[in-house]
């Protein structure tokens, strides 16, 4: 409830979506007023995708058809209860990169972002390691990666590809700006944008108050 009151676009697939089941997870999904996505994630049994998540989605804003392909983390099996997760297969995302930007641009996506659950961290020296750095090795053809899962914050460019990993528990949002011409990325910038509870400006109505508000009266 509270990701679609955010206006969310598009989510990709975490570990701990697992934790209560695959049952709990697809009850969820229904409620979802966006896309899950991992491209990643097969059926053992039947070697296809499940289906409530999708590979990839495209989001139009302001007349610019926005390319999203997510990807769950391998080690899922490892950072769950491995029984809920046992009748599926978690593939590296590295290989299927090529053909799914493909995918996505004979859809008529015009930049092409990556949302996945996987992180990594960033030297003093702004050098981004990992797994989203490994990643962005494979990437080509990538606009920008908004990666997850460390817990660790991480804002920069990785092989070239703008990257962004904002921590957790909403500490922070993380921000990529990219200068588009029409035809072309000429541009990027990264930052991470701290929350802190004293420096936000809340508005006159606050959708998620409200919403804490209706769950509170539900529970007390």
């Amino acid at each position: 409830a509270a990701l679609n009151a955010f206006g969310t676009d598009a989510a990709a697939l975490g570990n701990h979506e697992f934790d209560w089941g695959v049952d709990t997870l697809r009850a969820r999904c229904r409620d979802m007023r966006y896309p899950l996505l991992a491209a990643n994630v097969f059926e053992k049994a039947s070697g296809r995708r499940p289906d409530w998540v999708r590979p990839w989605a495209i989001v139009e804003r302001d007349g610019v058809r926005l390319g999203i392909i997510g990807f769950a983390t391998p080690e899922t099996p490892r950072v769950t209860l491995p029984t809920n997760v046992e009748h599926l297969r978690f593939d590296a995302p590295e290989p299927m990169i090529p053909d799914l930007v493909r995918q996505v641009r004979r859809q008529g996506a015009q930049l092409v972002v990556v949302l996945c659950h996987l992180g990594g961290f960033q030297e003093k020296d702004g050098e981004i390691r990992g797994p989203v750095a490994d990643l962005a090795r494979a990437a080509r053809g990538v606009d920008a990666i908004v990666g997850g899962h460390t817990h660790s914050f991480v804002a920069g460019r990785a092989h070239g590809i703008p990257v962004v990993v904002a921590g957790a528990s909403g500490r922070a949002l993380g921000r990529i700006v990219l200068r588009w011409d029409g035809r072309r990325v000429r541009g990027a910038e990264t930052a991470l944008l701290r929350a802190w509870s004293d420096s936000l400006r809340v508005p006159s109505w606050d959708p998620i108050a409200a919403l804490v508000d209706s769950m509170r009266r539900e529970v007390l």
